[in-house]
């Protein structure tokens, strides 16, 4: 396939920051959340709500752009599946033109093999 080579690249990228997101919205609800299940102090209450809050920003930062990385990823799939689909269609009508034109040969053959008088006949019907 054409575009296989470009989507299995995109594939690699899209699982690498999915994992990448996975993390950054765990490390971000764990970071907003610990301050009301530890006891902490001010300082370290603070530390942990920003960098819960800079998690949640870089998650939705990478988010939206992955997000327009897998309608590219989307885009080169159905791209593969239209040229897949054409690839087969063009199978598909070689195939049929090779039996018509061995059918007609079949058809011709017979009828060369017929005797002279019969032949008009044969070449009118088919």
């Amino acid at each position: 396939m054409p575009f296989e080579l470009e989507r299995l690249t995109a594939s690699g990228v899209i699982h690498a920051e999915r994992t990448i997101l996975c993390s950054l919205g765990a490390s971000a609800v764990m970071c907003l959340s610990a301050p009301f299940f530890l006891n902490t102090d001010r300082i370290t209450t603070g530390m942990l709500l920003g960098a819960g809050t800079v998690s949640a920003g870089l998650f939705g930062v990478s988010a939206q752009i992955s997000e327009g990385k897998q309608k590219v990823y989307r885009s080169l799939q159905e791209a593969d599946l239209k040229s897949l689909k054409q690839h087969l269609q063009g199978e598909a009508v070689y195939d049929y033109v090779t039996t018509a034109i061995a059918a007609k040969r079949r058809v011709a053959d017979y009828v060369n093999r017929l005797p002279m008088q019969e032949r008009p006949r044969w070449i009118a019907e088919y």
